[in-house]
């Protein structure tokens, strides 16, 4: 259960980090002032966050049923 909820945790948090840096490359648009590095380290910690997620996916187990009969 703790698996699961630390898992929605996770993906919670890089959503709100993807938004947040949405957010920010696109105030460096309309500003026209340092856009394209924004949106480079904006790709950069999504893409990271993203193979981050992806290992901790990977360690959590399916769960399984015994199967013994009663």
């Amino acid at each position: 259960m703790y698996l699961i909820l630390e898992y929605f945790t996770y993906i919670f948090i890089v959503t709100v980090l993807a938004g947040v840096l949405f957010g920010a490359s696109a105030v460096a648009l309309l500003t026209r002032e340092s856009a394209s590095r924004i949106a480079r380290a904006s790709r950069k910690t999504i893409q990271v966050a993203t193979r981050s997620l992806g290992r901790i996916s990977s360690q959590v187990q399916p769960f399984r049923r015994s199967s013994r009969k009663s």
